[in-house]
């Protein structure tokens, strides 16, 4: 596959031959160096972030220490350059961002290009009248996925980095009320692009191209701040009887239009890509990769209860009390209108699990309507990984079953190895379990596909803490802070960590930094509780308890909490008691009794023993 050969100083790059040489002598460089050396030439110029470069050359998965291993391949490949960190002529570091090439290049171009050898791609057919039925929308857009997967993959180079962004879609309407639709259809065509990529291909998650809605940055750079080596755009429009949607694939590097059409339909086509346009790509792909997963069957839905279900994500993905119960009754609303679409009952449950989470509900009644949903969900469709991971979670924080959490969660994985979320709780349960090595990988492959997840990253940070490793954990942070220094759970594990140092005052300060914005967020008052008894200050400490039982008169406060603030005043008996409370309300802070340094003091006693046994039965 021809491709250019490059000339800088006195050296010559030929990516073809994997050969570079001086003055003509050959210089010897390994493999990851000289890919590494590829990429930053092709983008000179162009300052590449250490996630983008370690995603073009690792895909962020399987390694587990990306960091070190590409400390390793810069400082191989400045040897072999003669160059100087101090004083670069070709290696720029620019701290805390990434690195970019700096030598004048003069590019090489073969006889023929990869382009010039590949015939033109059809277009798919586009449908100029309005009206059209909703299925047949639908098989418009099948066969746009299916051209645009076959051109993404015919046209991909072995340099390019093995993920695709699809970009925010465009509201061409600009209509506030109807922003639920252009954000829905984008995340639409990331699961369902996540189900059919091959393997070795990785899908963006939606809160990583979600951040750059609206955003001035061209298309291009915000490929290159992802580490994708493709990306779709779109644009929706839509008026009362009908609705248009554009889509264009391009390759990254070099701002190539692989694909681009339009579709028209009627305005109640709000799903458009359905099981049926992934089963489409499966068979475009066919015999060219390895054997897909199976695809579950198809479901079908109206467009009301389609724009309901939209409605529905829209307000779950902003994740506050008031966002999740508005959430639920835009999927309930869907579901009278489509009682077989198994995604309603899946994002019901997960609602419903978010309020738990946060505490604005009680264990016992949260996870009892998610599991009642989830159950609907799975006699519809048992093998979407939506369903196995919301499973695979109530598994984990319910049930206290790690094993059947880890196999739900696994198995989500197989069916849609795209699917951040699945590998970020995975991390999680890891943690809990202690296996912290396993933890770190699915952390890692699930930053690589949401590279812009700070949450992601902070699991990290926590993981780093509970495995005592909190020198590590605090650097971490402060790369999170340094991205987004009002990011409160960043706050909120900064203070833990502190805490953990024995750095009282300093600890303190970043908890009340991260109460500003986490109001009543029971984590953050047990923390500040646990820390100020530890530190000597137990008046603060009893605040902290009163302010509890102030919450508890209008809603569920978590007997793991006041558990907490006893165990920093050093009251232990009253720490068991509140802990013993703690297992009857089924609380979901019991997974990290094993792993919370909180509670060190207590870990000889039988009787703290015996709730751990409870809640983890010996094997």
């Amino acid at each position: 596959m021809p491709v250019r050969d490059y000339e800088f100083d006195q050296y010559r790059l030929t990516p073809k031959q994997y050969e570079l040489t001086r003055a003509g002598r050959r210089v010897h460089l390994e493999k990851i160096p000289f890919d590494l050396l590829v990429l930053l030439v092709e983008h000179r110029d162009e300052l590449l972030s250490r996630d983008a470069i370690t995603g073009a050359l690792w895909g962020n998965g399987g390694i587990q220490d990306l960091d070190q291993s590409l400390n390793t391949a810069i400082r191989k490949l400045r040897q072999a350059l003669r160059d100087n960190a101090d004083e670069p002529r070709f290696i720029q570091t620019v701290v805390g961002r990434g690195y970019r090439f700096l030598g004048e290049v003069r590019a090489k171009e073969p006889p023929t290009t990869l382009e010039a050898s590949v015939p033109p791609l059809p277009s798919a057919p586009t449908s100029a009248k309005p009206g059209i039925s909703h299925l047949w929308l639908i098989a418009l857009l099948a066969s746009f996925v299916v051209l645009l997967t076959a051109g993404w993959l015919f046209l991909r180079s072995p340099r390019d980095p093995a993920l695709i962004a699809v970009l925010p879609f465009e509201d061409l309407n600009g209509n506030p009320e109807q922003a639920y639709l252009s954000r829905g259809l984008t995340e639409e065509v990331i699961t369902q692009l996540g189900l059919v990529a091959p393997a070795g291909f990785g899908v963006i998650a939606g809160p990583s191209v979600w951040r750059y809605r609206g955003s001035q940055l061209a298309p291009q750079k915000i490929a290159s701040e992802l580490g994708a080596g493709y990306f779709l755009t779109g644009a929706v429009e839509r008026d009362a009887a009908h609705m248009r949607v554009s889509v264009r694939l391009i390759r990254a590097r070099d701002g190539l239009q692989l694909w681009a059409d339009t579709f028209n339909g009627p305005s109640d086509a709000a799903l458009p890509l359905q099981t049926d346009v992934a089963a489409s790509v499966a068979r475009a792909m066919r015999g060219r990769f390895a054997p897909m997963p199976t695809l579950p069957r198809r479901q079908q839905i109206d467009g009301e209860a389609a724009d309901l279900y939209l409605r529905g994500r829209f307000y779950w993905s902003q994740r506050t009390e008031v966002s999740l119960k508005q959430a639920i009754e835009y999927f309930q609303q869907s579901i009278i209108r489509a009682p077989g679409y198994a995604p309603s009952y899946a994002a019901l449950a997960d609602c419903y699990a978010a309020l738990v989470y946060s505490c604005y509900l009680a264990p016992t009644t949260g996870f009892a309507q998610a599991r009642a949903a989830l159950e609907r969900a799975r006699q519809l469709d048992p093998q979407a990984a939506e369903v196995l991971a919301s499973e695979g979670y109530l598994n984990l924080y319910f049930d206290w079953d790690l094993d059947k959490a880890g196999r739900n969660l696994e198995r989500a994985i197989a069916v849609n190895p795209n699917y951040s979320t699945a590998y970020d709780w995975l991390g999680v349960l890891l943690t809990a379990s202690k296996r912290f090595t396993a933890a770190t990988s699915a952390f890692e492959r699930a930053r690589s596909l949401d590279p812009a997840s700070l949450p992601i990253r902070t699991n990290l940070a926590s993981l780093l803490h509970y495995s005592h490793r909190n020198e590590e954990a605090r650097e971490e942070l402060q790369r999170i802070l340094g991205v987004d220094p009002n990011f409160p759970l960043a706050h909120f594990w900064m203070g833990r960590v502190l805490s953990s140092q024995s750095n009282c005052s300093a600890a303190l300060s970043e908890l009340e930094i991260a109460s500003s914005s986490l109001r009543d967020w029971q984590p953050v008052i047990a923390a500040h509780g646990y820390i100020a008894g530890v530190c000597g200050q137990p008046t603060r400490a009893l605040e902290d308890l009163r302010r509890f039982d102030d919450i508890a008169r209008n809603r569920s406060v978590t007997s793991y909490g006041y558990a907490l603030i006893y165990a920093g005043l050093g009251q232990k008996e009253q720490t068991l008691i509140w802990l013993r409370k703690a297992v009857e309300e089924r609380s979901h802070w019991l997974i990290w009794i094993t792993v919370d340094p909180r509670f060190g003091a207590l870990r000889e006693d039988t009787r703290f023993q015996q709730i751990v046994k409870t809640v983890f039965p010996p094997r």
